[in-house]
């Protein structure tokens, strides 16, 4: 998950740990795409607004890795 820091990306982690998911939150987009590489997420969720980049400019800086073709975001 994607989010700001003052996001409600807390709260959904809360929520999606409560129903057996396992989450992983990474506050910012600097470094974004490689610390995804790291964790290797089955899906991506990120808030709508990001401070520092448009969700539009991310999703596509993830769909040039080929890791990342086919992860829903």
């Amino acid at each position: 998950m994607i989010g700001n820091k003052n996001s409600s990306a807390e709260k959904m982690e809360v929520l999606l740990r409560d129903k057996g998911y396992s989450i992983e939150i990474i506050f910012g987009t600097e470094g974004t795409c490689e610390k995804a590489e790291e964790i290797k997420p089955d899906i991506i969720l990120m808030d709508v607004f990001l401070d520092d980049k448009s969700v539009e400019t991310l999703v596509e800086d993830f769909r040039k890795l080929p890791a990342f073709e086919y992860i829903p975001i």
